[in-house]
């Protein structure tokens, strides 16, 4: 279940990329692809939460819960970074023009 939803979540991702990057996306496009939410609530979530109990030795979930915690912040400031350079860089390139 988590392999098909992230790999749902993926191809989502990876076509608005596309659609943006070739300027050929519209509203309607947009939205409907935002309805990959819809995907990481119903069923991503639910497997995840399903899947934690066999992850596994239970001395090891403080461990793996502080892992995540850490992958999960650090994703959060590294992200917006990499794409707020890659930005910078495409426009002083004069790629958007």
């Amino acid at each position: 279940m988590l392999i098909v939803s992230q790999t749902i979540q993926m191809s989502v991702a990876l076509l608005l990329t596309l659609l943006v990057g070739f300027h050929v996306v519209k509203v309607w496009q947009f939205f409907v692809l935002l309805l990959r939410g819809w995907n990481r609530a119903v069923v991503w979530r639910p497997g995840l939460f399903g899947a934690d109990p066999h992850a596994g030795p239970e001395t090891r979930h403080a461990n793996a819960i502080a892992l995540n915690s850490i992958q999960f912040n650090a994703a959060v400031m590294v992200g917006p970074a990499l794409g707020g350079w890659a930005l910078h860089a495409w426009v002083v390139r004069g790629v958007s023009h």
